[in-house]
């Protein structure tokens, strides 16, 4: 094996599973779409656990932070109220 083989065959697998992916994509929306959503669903979940660790570690961090919170909220329904 040559060296630097790796990186030179690497874009061409990387356009080979693309087709691969559009053509399966073409054959079975409906699989796709609900791949999407489960997709969509474990990052918004994982997304969640980690906002939640870093508000937890922050909270340490900030005085005052009810009023921060409560001004968050109020500004928020603010914003949606325009």
């Amino acid at each position: 094996m040559k060296p630097g083989w790796c990186s030179r065959s690497l874009p061409s697998r990387n356009g080979l599973a693309g087709i691969a992916t559009g053509v399966l994509t073409y054959l079975w929306p409906s699989v796709t779409a609900q791949a999407l959503v489960y997709l969509i669903a474990a990052w918004a979940i994982l997304t969640g656990a980690f906002e939640v660790v870093a508000a937890v570690d922050l909270r340490k961090l900030v005085e005052g932070e009810r009023q921060l919170a409560w001004g968050n909220l109020i500004e928020h329904e603010m914003m949606g109220a325009c």
